[in-house]
């Protein structure tokens, strides 16, 4: 299946991005998802399955005191699942027949370089487990060996001591910074392999320097996405197949008007 070249851009390259841009990315991103529901719910299943059986690990295997890391973080390789969705918008947004599968649309990168996103995914893999073991670093340094009989005497423990409060406060702090980082090197880096071309190092290059352009609008497409995964979180994590291909979508046309050309 050939790639559908989308380089240069239909839009002129903005020199100053307002953060309308943010919803009119996710106008056209659920225009796409509207346009082929089915492909997109069957590329991002896999993300909502994944969180449930996070779920049942944590409450079976006394991993409670983790939960919420393995939860939050896992937004962090999120971006992997979404790569099948932005040739389906390359497509539409080119003009071309709008006619990928899910499975074809998952091989989208088998004409091109699928190295450079086995390459980035590892980048966010270690960033995610880099996460994990800052989160349980904490944990141990404010509530110690303390095992929490079930979720609700987790969270009363958390909010009732002191030591829960710096846990909550240092915990939230140090998971913002990681979230700054995967944002910086995730948010860019994958359309721009699948666009471009581009090796794993200079995708992730133009992606921090896109962050480093325009903090503003991508912390607040950072923020846009964080709600959204609360959202479809609830319940049982079944609004994520409708949260997640929609954004997913939303994040090519965002790459579109954001990152620099070549």
């Amino acid at each position: 299946m050939a790639r559908i070249a989308t380089h240069p851009y239909h839009d002129p390259y903005p020199v100053h991005v307002d953060r309308a841009i943010i919803g009119d990315s996710l106008r056209r991103g659920w225009q796409d998802f509207r346009a082929r529901p089915s492909t997109g719910i069957f590329l991002i299943f896999v993300y909502p399955l994944t969180g449930l059986l996070l779920y049942a690990v944590a409450f079976h295997r006394d991993l409670l005191s983790i939960l919420f890391p393995l939860a939050s973080g896992f937004a962090i390789i999120g971006p992997l699942t979404a790569v099948g969705l932005y040739a389906i918008s390359a497509r539409r947004e080119a003009g071309a027949a709008d006619d990928l599968d899910g499975v074809r649309a998952m091989g989208a990168l088998g004409d091109g370089p699928l190295g450079p996103v086995v390459r980035i995914g590892l980048v966010l893999l270690a960033i995610y487990a880099a996460w994990i073991g800052t989160a349980i670093l904490i944990y141990r340094l404010t509530l110690g060996a303390y095992v929490p009989a079930d979720f609700a005497a987790l969270v009363e423990r958390v909010v009732s001591t002191p030591e829960g409060w710096t846990l909550l406060v240092v915990g939230c702090g140090a998971g913002f910074v990681f979230a700054l980082i995967a944002l910086a090197v995730g948010a860019m880096s994958l359309p721009a392999v699948y666009d471009r071309g581009l090796s794993a190092r200079m995708a992730i290059g133009l992606s921090i320097r896109t962050f480093a352009r325009e903090p503003g609008t991508l912390l607040a497409w950072g923020a846009v996405v964080a709600v959204g995964l609360v959202v479809g979180s609830i319940p049982a994590f079944l609004g994520l197949l409708i949260i997640l291909p929609w954004f997913g979508h939303a994040t090519w046309h965002l790459y579109r008007r954001l990152a620099p050309p070549d």
